[in-house]
């Protein structure tokens, strides 16, 4: 779909024309829950870590100079970068000189969160954005979830 090759609706029609597909429901997922949302850990976040904590809501995929981020909050000057599975140590050294550049130059400050972040402590993650949104200006209170193990996360 990045590459515009398909579209959503031609996606689920495909899917529903067939009796198994792999992965269907979190294709389904991908496809109907989240604009902006490009994989499953994207999805994890913004479900689990976002919305079950009841975060402002970021811009999602906002292009960058020469990348995009995966979660902006531009008004608070915070961005979130989701580094996946697949994610290659070269791509590391790219990255580490835009958050760099983005917090010398203009003042972001980012977070990097991979997939055991996100699945394995989502509520320990919403903690530390939510903190760097209030030293920021957020005025929201973090909610706790169903899965919030420690009175940090209230």
């Amino acid at each position: 779909m990045r590459s515009r090759a398909t579209t959503r609706e031609r996606l689920l029609e495909a899917m529903d024309r067939r009796a198994r597909v792999s992965h269907r429901r979190l294709i389904t997922e991908l496809c109907t829950d989240l604009v902006g949302v490009d994989s499953p850990l994207e999805l994890r976040f913004a479900k689990d870590v976002v919305e079950a904590h009841q975060l402002v809501r970021p811009l999602r995929q906002v292009p960058f100079f020469f990348a995009r981020l995966d979660c902006y909050w531009p008004w608070f000057g915070l961005a979130v970068e989701l580094d996946g599975e697949r994610y290659h140590k070269d791509r590391r050294f790219r990255d580490m000189e835009r958050d760099n550049f983005s917090a010398a130059e203009l003042g972001i400050e980012t977070l990097r969160y991979g997939w055991a972040d996100v699945v394995g402590r989502p509520c320990d993650v919403a903690a530390q954005i939510a903190a760097v949104l209030h030293r920021k200006g957020w005025s929201g209170r973090l909610a706790r979830c169903p899965r919030c193990r420690t009175a940090s996360a209230a």
